[in-house]
């Protein structure tokens, strides 16, 4: 037990570590800030909301928080604990910042998250109590519904939102789901509350909304399921099929979905690698509907490294520019959202289609990262969502220190101290672990 806590402690500081990595990089390179996280995300293969939200926590910590800070460093407090603390004493002065540090702190490292929250919002609450409100007012302005992808065929629906509004649909959907129960009926009331959010959304779709109005063509385009499936499929077979903004879902699921209703394009993809084969070129720079539906059948989401964006938010950019001689084929097109589209337009990062479909991109700091292209059929060695870091530069394997606002030492510059001074002994050749 002993050694499972002190390794729980070393993951923390070493996290620490880490967001003083990120936030020692931004200081250094202020003027790549907007894309920093966008060449972090694909060094580390995390989402580039995490980088932003590490880096974030750790420039406010650093300014507001130093005595956290410390804690953070010393092994004290988990990522989670910090930045629940950070994002709940955003609206504080430092004297009440400090006040705040002095309650909460002391016994943190034994809590658990819920007893956490609830002193973080008690001593929040006592020292600033007009505050409250106004609190409660940015927490609105924050509201809103996120999709998660889950095993199985499944995904999680996520509803932020103010209390009052997620009790009445709550409410709502456990009456829908109480009435339509019959003798016959053995779902249970969680599946049919479930069923009951399903049913109401597609008679939307079915029948439009209340005033009687129908959603427009472009919604009614997003709310399209998109599915692909091999040939094979529709010929008895079990291959893997692919449901848009989802990802891999059975044969048989994806049957259900594609019933007699459903409009069936043909793509034709290489039958060795399962890439989808380039269409002919056209001599004009916008792409013609046909050409960009299957750019968007082909890549489903933006090609940037690590990128999910569905196709649905993304544009179909051309990777050499037209104006530069670059043709409008599939070739020579890729889907990129918004925020990636700017990254290769004006960010620094350079993007280049190789021959095989990959996606090859270059950092501004001179990193290459390749996406491979998607395949529409199992190869264990090929994924198609998966970035590979092809030209690493060796790096000097110190740690950084974290800001000077910590106002002592930490762990890590003592450690990097002490090996400066055992540079000169025999190095230790032993295998991990080390």
């Amino acid at each position: 037990m002993d050694s499972l806590a002190a390794r729980q402690r070393l993951i923390n500081h070493l996290q620490a570590q880490q967001s003083a990595d990120m936030a020692l990089l931004a200081g250094n390179y202020p003027g790549l800030r907007e894309f920093l996280s966008m060449e972090v995300a694909a060094a580390l293969s995390i989402s580039e909301q995490a980088v932003d939200g590490q880096l974030e926590t750790a420039e406010s910590v650093a300014r507001r928080l130093p005595a956290t800070w410390r804690a953070w460093d010393r092994g004290e407090l988990d990522i989670a604990k910090v930045r629940y603390l950070d994002e709940h004493t955003q609206h504080l002065s430092v004297a009440e910042l400090a006040a705040v540090e002095e309650r909460v702190l002391p016994r943190a490292s034994g809590q658990r998250m819920p007893a956490f929250r609830t002193a973080v919002r008690r001593a929040v609450l006592s020292i600033n109590p007009e505050s409250a409100e106004e609190h409660h007012q940015q927490a609105v302005e924050k509201r809103h519904i996120a999709v998660e992808g889950c095993a199985h065929g499944m995904a999680l629906l996520t509803y932020y939102a103010p209390a009052q509004d997620v009790t009445m649909v709550w409410e709502v959907l456990t009456g829908v789901a109480a009435a339509a129960r019959t003798p016959e009926d053995d779902r249970t009331l969680a599946q049919r509350r479930a069923d009951a959010l399903a049913a109401l959304c597609s008679g939307v779709l079915d029948h439009g909304l209340p005033d009687g109005s129908r959603l427009s063509k472009r919604r009614c385009q997003r709310a399209r399921l998109v599915v692909t499936m091999p040939v094979s499929v529709l010929t008895g077979s079990s291959d893997v099929c692919d449901l848009g903004r989802y990802g891999p879902i059975t044969a048989l699921q994806a049957l259900q979905i594609a019933d007699a209703d459903a409009n069936l394009q043909r793509l034709v993809c290489d039958p060795v690698s399962g890439v989808l084969v380039d269409a002919s070129p056209v001599d004009k720079y916008r792409p013609p509907g046909w050409l960009a539906e299957q750019i968007e059948a082909r890549d489903q989401t933006c090609m940037a490294p690590g990128c999910s964006q569905p196709a649905f938010r993304t544009e179909v950019d051309h990777c050499v520019p037209f104006s530069k001689g670059g043709k409008t084929d599939a070739a020579n097109l890729g889907l990129l959202c918004k925020h990636h589209h700017r990254s290769k337009d004006g960010g620094g990062w350079f993007l280049e289609r190789l021959p095989d479909g990959t996606f090859r991109w270059t950092s501004p700091l001179g990193r290459v990262h390749d996406r491979a292209p998607t395949r529409w059929w199992h190869q264990p060695e090929a994924d198609a969502g998966a970035t590979q870091f092809i030209d690493a530069t060796p790096g000097d394997g110190n740690l950084r220190c974290p800001p000077a606002a910590t106002g002592e030492p930490s762990v890590a510059a003592q450690a990097q101290a002490q090996a400066q001074d055992e540079d000169s002994r025999p190095s230790d050749s032993d295998d991990p672990p080390f």
